[in-house]
């Protein structure tokens, strides 16, 4: 979607108020009626202040902006460093200038399970600079971790913002990465305490059920899931998640 308006976008991000800038001439996916106000709007590039997102970490909006800009996003794959040193500079982005197409069309064609690994492929490449020294297979759960940690982040901001396609896309992609966790054999996925925080503050709604879903069949799919030392915390915390394990445990016994 092209957008009429001639200056940036200013949103502002995470804790220390990292500020991005959205060029009107690099939308490629409608923003979303609230966030679209917010940057374009009334009181959008020409207002004082820029748009105040400083409740969600800069990952997480650079990874909605660059979605908006190329419909795809990655915040820890150095395939995506053109499109984040562009929007931190509020250059227009050409979505063909790093296509991630034609990796779209081909993934989206494959059965689930190879889809979850055709992507881990594509967008774990920086594991080892991202683990220094350490051989990816040491920690690849823990980076499995980080990412749906990091979907379930966006996942929320979308929700939040009603960006439907992204909310869909992050969506997707957790279903994705937790489907290759299960197949890997690694046990409970790292992080996922902070991973279901994330999803079950999004108000109920048809993807927020799905989503509470996936996690749920994750801890029951996984060998002696419900029984893992990883979720004592969990449970230790109580709240719907915890719940949500406890009933279908019972139902499974």
């Amino acid at each position: 979607m092209k957008l009429t308006v001639a200056k940036n976008g200013r949103i502002k991000a995470g804790p220390n108020g990292k500020v991005f800038l959205l060029n009107p001439a690099s939308i490629k996916v409608h923003p979303g009626p609230v966030l679209h106000a917010g940057c374009f709007g009334l009181r959008g590039p020409c207002y004082d202040e820029p748009l105040d997102l400083t409740g969600y970490d800069e990952d997480t909006i650079l990874c909605a902006l660059i979605f908006l800009c190329t419909g795809d996003y990655c915040a820890i794959d150095p395939l995506f460093m053109p499109w984040r040193n562009a929007i931190q500079e509020g250059q227009a982005i050409d979505p063909e200038a790093v296509s991630i197409e034609s990796l779209r069309d081909v993934s989206d064609a494959m059965p689930k399970a190879a889809r979850a690994h055709f992507h881990h492929e594509h967008l774990t490449r920086t594991l080892t600079s991202r683990l220094a020294s350490e051989p990816p297979t040491d920690r690849i759960s823990e980076v499995h971790g980080e990412m749906a940690l990091l979907y379930a982040k966006v996942f929320r901001f979308a929700h939040m913002y009603l960006i439907d396609e992204l909310e869909k896309h992050a969506l997707r992609q957790l279903d994705d990465i937790l489907d290759l966790v299960r197949l890997q054999e690694v046990g409970i996925l790292p992080r996922l305490a902070e991973i279901a925080k994330h999803v079950y503050s999004v108000p109920l709604s048809r993807s927020s059920r799905i989503a509470r879903y996936i996690l749920t069949e994750h801890v029951m799919e996984v060998d002696n899931g419900a029984h893992s030392p990883d979720l004592e915390s969990i449970f230790r915390a109580g709240g719907e998640f915890a719940v949500d394990i406890y009933r279908l445990t019972r139902c499974v016994h």
